[in-house]
């Protein structure tokens, strides 16, 4: 976590509302909200899971998209 620290801050503390998505939900609003996505917009409920706040923070699947990028 501190090299991700030094290397990006913004990632850091995206990363650390992933990590403790549980405990800040309550925070976030119920309901469905738009984001952008690679190929369009989806709609997301971010309250839903530590996952769909990494999708809508663009984190979720990096990895997995990079070959399709390329095309």
């Amino acid at each position: 976590m501190q090299k991700l620290l030094e290397k990006s801050p913004r990632m850091f503390r995206q990363a650390v509302a992933i990590k403790h998505h549980d405990s800040i939900s309550w925070l976030i609003p119920d309901g469905y909200f738009v984001f952008s996505a690679p190929g369009g917009k989806i709609h997301l409920n971010i309250k839903e899971s530590s996952m769909m706040l990494a999708r809508a923070l663009g984190l979720y699947g990096r990895k997995k998209l990079g070959p399709y990028r390329r095309y």
